[in-house]
């Protein structure tokens, strides 16, 4: 399985990228309360000068609360953020892109055979997109994970 680098590499640094001449200020980061290890985790790799914020943090406002205010207000339930191909997904998540948005899910599994060939042919053991250890194709999404299952994004690997 791949290591959660999207977040680093894909939000974070191109976030960056566009504030890169910009007067330093404060940036808000959405982080609830309830998601302290995250905000641990991103002042101790702060380096870019800005004074980070945390607003929902400070207001005491954990997760189920912030997406009922958001809800309050007319808007969906927010979805957790993450890539079509994300490894960390759960088999609902899978199965949402797979029923809903099918040349995502032929683009997955197609990414899923290219990067075990190109494991394998390295001289590794093959890495999948499915917690399975199974080419996705074939990967029984139908059925939930027991509760033990859990993505490293949902760990504060990655932004919600």
């Amino acid at each position: 399985k791949f290591s959660p680098f999207c977040t680093g590499q894909w939000k974070r640094d191109r976030m960056k990228t566009h504030l890169i001449g910009q007067p330093k200020g404060d940036r808000w980061i959405g982080f609830a309360f309830d998601e302290q290890r995250r905000i641990k985790r991103m002042m101790a790799a702060k380096e870019d000068g800005w004074n980070y914020r945390f607003p929902l943090n400070e207001l005491m406002i954990e997760t189920p609360e912030a997406v009922r205010i958001v809800e309050n207000f007319g808007f969906p339930k927010p979805k957790v953020s993450r890539c079509w191909f994300c490894p960390h997904q759960k088999n609902a998540e899978w199965r949402e892109i797979r029923d809903n948005h099918p040349d995502l899910w032929e683009a997955a599994c197609n990414e899923d055979d290219e990067q075990r060939e190109q494991d394998l042919f390295r001289g590794g053991l093959g890495v999948w997109l499915h917690h399975s250890r199974v080419p996705l194709r074939v990967a029984d999404i139908d059925v939930d994970e027991d509760v033990g299952v859990v993505r490293q994004c949902s760990l504060g690997a990655c932004f919600v």
